[in-house]
């Protein structure tokens, strides 16, 4: 009888530690999508960059990622412009007017821009609906290194699920691949204040180490290491999440990226 009462308190003990541990490694799986939950968020826009290396010929690879990705347009045009700067393509939520987002919202006819061509070099612009950014690719001795920007406003599928596709994609022939993203979330809380602690508090919660804030105009800049995303070293510590909380037009937004925010706010 003892050995019995002795066994279900194990039992009972195993099975406790076992149901916290998953609730803990639920909770964890998605840092992106808890921030929006503990935000009273939603997302507006994500995006992400990406690179790797090909031994194929750069423009061909260029042409069948956008292929794979339901991106490429036969009818491009073309852009003497080879020193083009993407600022338009890192415009933030309230930087775009009504007229542009209905725009975007109501169509989704796609064009391509060729920006550069040439033997060492090849970049191109895309844009489908809510959907833009620019691959690019680089010749380096043996090597051609890709470089993707893809962005999304008003999101209708994951980032998540973005990521998988996007690598899934740039996998067939690639090798070391890089894969940093962001989304912007609109957040409903009033008090930045009360976003800033309560994020931190959530990344505290999970065990996340190094976590440091800097004040920035109109909000705060921190980095952490959440043990979650390929790290970097920053000030000789690991970091591989960072998030802006700012004020634009009087609304509240949190920027999120790892391991760091690519876009400027």
């Amino acid at each position: 009888m003892k050995f019995k009462k002795i066994s279900t308190c194990f039992l009972v003990f195993f099975i406790t530690i076992f149901m916290v541990s998953i609730t803990f490694a639920e909770d964890r799986k998605d840092i992106f999508q808890n921030i929006v939950s503990e935000t009273n968020g939603n997302i507006v826009e994500n995006g992400m960059n990406i690179s790797y290396k090909v031994k194929n010929e750069g423009k061909n690879e260029c042409v069948n990622w956008l292929k794979l990705m339901n991106l490429y347009d036969k009818n491009e045009k073309q852009s003497e412009n080879c020193n083009y700067t993407y600022n338009d393509l890192l415009n933030g939520e309230n930087d775009i007017n009504l007229e542009s987002i209905n725009k975007i919202k109501n169509t989704y006819k796609l064009e391509n821009t060729v920006t550069i061509n040439r033997g060492d070099m090849y970049s191109r612009e895309f844009q489908k609906g809510n959907i833009s950014g620019y691959i690019e690719s680089k010749k380096y001795d043996n090597n051609t290194q890709i470089y993707i920007f893809i962005r999304e406003v008003y999101p209708k599928e994951d980032i998540n699920s973005i990521e998988k596709k996007v690598k899934k994609i740039s996998g067939i022939d690639g090798c070391n691949i890089s894969v940093h993203k962001y989304i912007k979330i609109k957040s409903s809380i009033k008090d930045i204040k009360l976003i800033q602690s309560g994020i931190i508090k959530y990344l505290k919660d999970i065990g996340s180490e190094n976590i440091d804030t800097v004040h920035i105009n109109e909000g705060f800049s921190t980095v952490a290491y959440t043990k979650q995303y390929d790290p970097i070293v920053d000030n000789g510590k690991y970091i591989d999440l960072n998030f802006a909380v700012i004020n634009e037009s009087k609304q509240n937004f949190i920027i999120l990226g790892t391991p760091m925010v690519d876009i400027t706010y």
